[in-house]
């Protein structure tokens, strides 16, 4: 007997213990080990991801204030509704979830298979294929993966949301308008008391969606149009300001041009059937009725009303008057929207004149066009593309999406059928608006649900097929066949992805900070991060980040000044909260506060170093006493200054090339066996105290009484628990490094372990910035980022 027959033989015999039958049991164990390789994938990549703007650290942080107490909106800043901390309290304070960096991203792993879960059985329950279920859950597994950098987000709640909008009408279908106008009207407040313009767009979609299946007379039509009218308007209205420029009107025109596309290709004066008074009047009782258990929620803990406006409306406005970025529409975008438009206007005529009978180069037009927005779609997201592939979704997917209306030229299908396809096409037209202002993950979540569209038309065209090879057992058997290949190959591509994640993951370097201890990273950042850590605990009482890097209170465990935090820039926190900023730091004489000028000076167009209260205070009582790749660290004018500690420093020796001295912040963990100094920019080691005949400079290394630990090193290792100070002395010339590089001390533990990462300082002394670089004896190695002049100017 084989292993293989013995696995066999061990599932059979399982099932039949189970009750099961052995073949259901094998398509389940199938099943879950296609869909856990996405998962596998996804596990690496939200892992071996840190985000600059640290979105996650900031969120993270609100929910913090909440959990503990504080009244949200009042005294916790934030743009998002009650809905995402209403799902943040459930998780943390019901389910017991620690609040860190570990646990945020498994929350994020099991939201998104969740929302591929709830999208596979729309398919599977739409098109009765099993094998497109499953291609639909590995390609929405992999899709949502693009939005690794901001675990913890809002957003993924919504993509969540919208899925179960369009699952409610799947299940609800027309038979049962009460329950299918509940759901819609739940899940669009819920999207709304999440993200506000989110549920702006689901209203207006469900809404257009049920006139436009609805049976009726004449107003039900007038008010069918004018639903369509308004959708179509609103892209106008909402880029109104940037109508001028190229990107402004040619993202809202190709939005218009699809809505108004799927108002052509929709149904026609009949509609579907749907009892219109009960599906809309549950819409409208269980969106004010959902709204109100959202509010009363938070009102519970002390929210104001005002509060709660503030956060639904004026934030955001203020939001997208400092962050705006340009959409990359082009015009092959619009020329396609165009021929979608046109396509559609000719069939809609054709259908409504009487004139049934397709012409047969109609049909093999929209075959082809929709097996070119399925095969498109799935290479986009099946395909690595270093982030453009939503972009490109729009730009070729969206103005397809019309093909997913009608299974033409597949036999109609039920009522019910059409019923959630419409819900679904309505509803991803308009979702796309949320890549204004900033199109980043937003796409992602704004076309996600063009993945089941354009599976949808797959199944469309597969059973095309199937008639037309109804007597052709070899076509039959590629018809049934052929989903499974393109499941296999996907899943080939997917495993793929994740060996190549996996190999990341491993290479990197864990960040090993407080709640982040499975997150890996380069180790320029590990050692920068690290070293804020380090200090911030050892000198400070408290801190301010002026570009938010909320994390790090994660991390050191200190309290912020005030519940007021910044997200990304001061710009975004209003006066009246920087007032309160500056109230809160002027009481604690040990803040301290961090300025990271290289990462804000591409974040936003317009100029960012405006006069502002918290800004001109920052400047006026704090100064910067040293910098590590690119973070200033400033304490209060008048306070001596601190040693840093977990960083080196350049400088000469008599008698010798030149030394390092590293100060370290005494912890407890394994001694040191190995210490090195590496060039990461270019993969060079300049100096080890292990040369071993590999042409590197040797190191000798002292403690702060000039005892020679070289022999101790090697033999016993070096107990960092006891010691303040190291310095590296080199006994002959160092690997020649390369001006601009980022050099860092290693140091490795008897196993070869890396245990510390040390980044060199530059140190702000009597105004300028020093850099403790000794370029003549390193053959021109240069500090690791040479700091802003702002702050090389400052007094």
């Amino acid at each position: 007997m084989n292993a293989t027959t013995t696995v066999g033989t061990m599932v059979a015999d399982r099932g039949r213990a189970l009750g099961l039958p052995a073949r259901r049991l094998a398509w389940a164990v199938g099943l879950v080990l296609l869909a856990a390789v996405p998962l596998l994938s996804a596990t690496f990549q939200l892992y071996g991801n840190f985000a600059a703007w640290d979105d996650e650290g900031w969120l993270m942080m609100t929910v913090g204030h909440f959990l503990r107490g504080y009244r949200l909106y009042d005294e916790i800043a934030s743009a998002y509704g009650p809905g995402y901390y209403g799902f943040e309290y459930l998780l943390h304070h019901g389910l017991g979830v620690p609040l860190t960096h570990d646990a945020t991203r498994l929350i994020t792993l099991t939201v998104w298979a969740t929302t591929a879960g709830v999208s596979a059985w729309i398919v599977r329950r739409l098109t009765g294929r099993r094998s497109l279920g499953v291609l639909t859950f590995v390609l929405v597994a992999t899709y949502l993966t693009s939005t690794k950098q901001e675990p913890g987000h809002p957003q993924e709640l919504a993509a969540l949301l919208t899925v179960l909008g369009v699952a409610t009408a799947v299940a609800a279908g027309r038979e049962r308008p009460l329950w299918l106008g509940a759901g819609g009207g739940a899940v669009a407040t819920a999207l709304a008391l999440t993200k506000i313009n989110l549920g702006v767009f689901a209203t207006l979609s469900w809404i257009w969606a049920l006139l436009a299946a609805a049976e009726g007379g004449w107003w039900v039509r007038l008010a069918r149009w004018a639903t369509a009218g308004a959708a179509l308007l609103l892209p106008f209205l909402l880029l109104r300001p940037y109508l001028a420029t190229a990107w402004g009107w040619n993202t809202a025109l190709l939005i218009s041009l699809v809505v108004a596309t799927l108002a052509l290709a929709g149904p026609g004066r009949e509609g579907l059937g749907l009892r219109l008074k009960p599906a809309l009047g549950a819409f409208l009782a269980s969106a004010p009725a959902t709204a109100g258990l959202l509010c009363l929620f938070v009102f519970a803990f002390g929210t104001t009303p005002l509060g709660l406006l503030d956060a639904l409306v004026l934030s955001p406005r203020r939001m997208a008057a400092t962050f705006v970025f340009p959409i990359p529409i082009n015009n092959r975008a619009i020329g396609l929207s165009l021929l979608s438009l046109g396509l559609a206007a000719e069939r809609a005529h054709r259908l409504r004149s009487g004139r049934l009978a397709a012409w047969r180069l109609e049909e093999y037009l929209l075959v082809f066009l929709k097996v070119l927005f399925g095969l498109g779609i799935l290479l986009l997201v099946a395909i690595p593309t270093a982030g453009r592939g939503p972009l490109r979704i729009i730009h070729y997917g969206l103005p397809l999406l019309w093909l997913a209306l009608d299974p033409f030229p597949a036999p109609a299908r039920s009522g019910d059928s059409a019923l959630a396809r419409l819900v679904l096409c309505c509803v991803a037209a308009l979702q796309v608006l949320q890549i204004f202002p900033i199109p980043g993950s937003q796409c992602v979540i704004g076309t996600l649900l063009l993945v089941p569209a354009a599976v949808l038309c797959w199944d469309d065209v597969l059973t095309w097929l199937a008639r037309r090879c109804e007597d052709r057992a070899a076509g039959a058997a590629f018809v049934r066949g052929a989903p499974w290949l393109v499941v296999a190959a996907v899943v080939t591509l997917c495993a793929a992805t994740a060996f190549r994640a996996y190999l990341r993951y491993r290479a990197a370097t864990p960040l090993g900070l407080r709640g982040a201890e499975w997150i890996r990273i380069d180790e320029r950042r590990v050692a920068a991060y690290r070293w804020l850590a380090a200090n911030l605990e050892r000198h400070a009482d408290t801190f301010l980040c002026t570009t938010g890097f909320n994390s790090l209170y994660l991390w050191t465990g200190l309290r912020p000044a005030c519940r007021i935090g910044l997200s990304n820039t001061i710009d975004y926190v209003s006066p009246e909260h920087q007032e309160t900023l500056v109230t809160s730091l002027s009481r604690l004489p040990d803040a301290c506060v961090i300025e990271h000028e290289p990462y804000l000076h591409p974040l936003v167009l317009s100029s960012i170093r405006h006069s502002s209260l918290l800004r001109d205070y920052i400047d006026q009582e704090f100064k910067v006493c040293g910098m590590v790749d690119g973070f200033a660290f400033r304490i209060r004018r008048g306070r001596p200054v601190p040693r840093l500690v977990d960083c080196a420093r350049w400088g000469r020796a008599a008698g010798s090339a030149c030394q390092v001295t590293i100060d370290l912040a005494p912890s407890p963990g394994p001694k040191a066996h190995r210490v090195c100094i590496s060039d990461l920019d270019h993969g060079l080691v300049l100096a080890d105290s292990r040369p071993a005949g590999s042409g590197r400079a040797a190191l000798m290394i002292q403690d702060e009484a000039g005892r020679d630990l070289s022999p101790v090193l090697e033999r016993e290792g070096i107990d960092l628990s006891r010691l303040r100070s190291l310095t590296l002395s080199f006994a002959g010339p160092p690997a020649s490094g390369r001006r601009g590089s980022c050099a860092v001390v290693r140091l490795y533990d008897r196993t070869g372990q890396m245990i510390k990462i040390l980044p060199f300082l530059n140190e702000v002394e009597a105004g300028s910035v020093q850099s403790q670089t000794d370029s003549t004896a390193l053959g021109e190695i240069a500090s690791p980022v040479q700091p802003p002049s702002r702050l090389g100017r400052e007094k």
